[in-house]
Order: structure tokens, then C-alpha cells, then sequence
């Protein structure tokens, strides 16, 4: 059997302590959703929001960087700290970015995030598929998943490629060179992490917006499939590094 492969969690906020004693922590979260390839995989997770990072760029093999309810482009410190490690990671090692995640790449590697011109996608969204890299496949032609945001990328990284996108949401997942992986929605929330954010925001979310994202909430969702793709891409590379 190959060696796993080491993949920092680079965590970038908390669940609420009710989410977390029923589902987990963000970092189980992803693990979880990861489980079917878990075997292949061994997972270390780091608080960045706390400031907690690897010592070095290359003391993983990958990285995966979750979402947050920070900006990307926030001066704060623990922002600051993670985008300039991961401007050097992106340099050595396969990274995956969700959310926040996808959007301090992007932000880091010279594109452009700001408040989304169409204000909160929140609920379950849909998008479209235009570029299917080997890791991705031929199988399917749209996927849908739990969105909560309010920043998203208005102007991609250089050497980016959009893999996929929805009428408010048009850098919705993207690849950057070939060693960056980036999803705007959310694969590792279930309906009830979903409703709970949109609960404790409802106040900022508005009646209308709210309810039709709560409506949503019962629509299937494409979780494992893009599971299957962040394992795909990770895996690749790992494959390619012990040849």
C-alpha cells in the first residue's frame, strides 16, 4: 500500500459550539467528507485563525484551507500570516481552498476579491460546468451544493482556469497553474450546519433572502461528488510525487 498522503487542515474559523458538539469540528468536517478515500490520506488540522501554521511550506504534502467568516482581503493578522504561507506553498504543493480558502488564493496570487455584486448567495446553489480536467471527469454537467457568502472572485489569478460557474457567481471553481484546486461553495456543510449559519445571520440576510435559502435546504446536494474531485487532484498529485 503507497504511503498516505499528509494533508494540513488549515483552519480558518470555529463552528459555533452547538454545531460542533453535534457535527464535529471544521477539521472533521472536511476529514469526514473525505472518508471514503480515508485510508490514503492522513490529516493534520492547524488553528490559523489562532495563528497556528506548519513551520515550513513543504512539511506537507498538501494543504486544504477551509472557509471563514473573515475577508480575504482583511489586514487582519492571521490573515496576513496564512496568505503569505500560502503564496509560498503554492510554489511546492497541491492546495485546495473552499470559500474563504478559494478566495485568499486567488486574492494572493494577483486576482481580485471584494463584496459580490449580487450581495449574499446563501441556500443551495447550482453551477455550471465549462472545463473538466482529468480529475474531474466527464461525470456530470452541474453540481449543487450550500453557498454562504458574501465576497467572491471578481477577476481570477493569472494561470487560472474556470472550471465552473452560476449567473451570480461566475469564478464559482476554479484551477490555478496545475497544482491549485479552489471551490467557492461549500462541500463539507450538511442542511443542518447550513441552517444554523443562515439562523444566527438572519438579521444581516434579510426576510426574503433567508427564507428561500432555508426553502432550499431540502434540494439535493452533489457533496460526495466533489468530494470525489478534491480526492481525485490530491491523489494525482501524490501518485506523480512517487513516480
Amino acid at each position: 500500500m503507497p504511503n498516505p498522503f499528509n494533508v494540513a487542515i488549515l483552519v480558518c474559523d470555529d463552528l459555533s459550539q452547538e454545531n460542533a458538539d453535534k457535527f464535529g469540528s471544521l477539521s472533521k468536517r472536511f476529514s469526514d467528507l473525505l472518508y471514503p478515500a480515508s485510508d490514503r490520506y492522513k490529516f493534520t488540522p492547524y488553528a490559523s485563525h489562532a495563528g497556528h501554521l506548519p513551520k515550513s511550506p513543504d512539511r506537507y504534502d498538501g494543504y486544504l484551507i477551509t472557509g471563514s467568516s473573515a475577508d480575504a482581503f482583511s489586514d487582519l493578522d492571521w490573515v496576513l500570516s496564512l496568505g503569505n504561507f500560502i503564496a509560498k506553498a503554492a510554489k511546492l504543493r497541491p492546495i485546495v481552498g473552499v470559500c474563504f480558502g478559494h478566495q485568499l488564493l486567488h486574492h494572493k496570487l494577483g486576482g481580485h476579491v471584494a463584496r459580490a455584486p449580487y450581495g449574499w448567495r446563501i441556500g443551495t446553489q447550482s453551477y455550471s460546468i465549462k472545463d473538466c480536467p482529468d480529475f474531474i471527469g466527464t461525470s456530470a454537467d452541474n453540481f449543487d451544493l450550500l453557498a454562504s457568502h458574501q465576497d467572491q472572485v471578481l477577476s481570477p489569478a493569472p494561470n487560472s482556469k474556470i472550471l465552473a460557474y452560476s449567473p451570480t457567481c461566475p469564478v464559482a471553481m476554479t484551477t490555478i497553474d496545475d497544482n491549485i484546486f479552489t471551490i467557492q461553495p461549500h462541500p463539507e456543510f450538511t442542511p443542518q450546519i447550513a441552517a444554523s449559519l443562515y439562523e444566527c445571520r438572519q438579521e444581516r440576510l434579510g426576510k426574503e433572502l433567508f427564507t428561500t435559502a432555508m426553502a432550499s435546504l431540502n434540494q439535493p446536494l452533489s457533496d460526495n461528488l466533489v468530494a470525489s474531485w478534491i480526492t481525485s487532484f490530491f491523489l494525482n498529485h501524490h501518485t506523480q510525487k512517487q513516480r
